[in-house]
């Protein structure tokens, strides 16, 4: 299932092109369009939190921890050192 977020503050807004949406590309014979409004959405391996209103938190926990899972050359990092930015030492001089 393909899942695409939309966000707009004024909810009208939201609702015309939902129903533009699914008049030009449901089909019956395929699936039902099924929109919801989530307060949490998941983008691009990014959630999208919008609980708090007039915040939006992102969160890359679970994307982070699957890359790192499926990296295949972990066992060449565990001598590693840790770093608290991914910036270059020379950066923040």
């Amino acid at each position: 299932m393909i899942r695409r977020s939309l966000t707009n503050k004024d909810k009208k807004v939201v609702d015309q092109f939902i129903e533009w949406a699914i008049k030009k590309y449901e089909d019956s014979e395929v699936a039902k369009h099924k929109p919801s409004r989530a307060v949490v959405c998941d983008h691009l391996g990014t959630i999208l939190d919008h609980y708090e209103k007039g915040v939006v938190k992102l969160h890359m926990k679970a994307c982070i921890r699957m890359m790192l899972e499926e990296f295949k050359h972990s066992a060449e990092l565990k001598d590693t050192n840790k770093v608290s930015t991914p910036a270059a030492d020379h950066l923040l001089k």
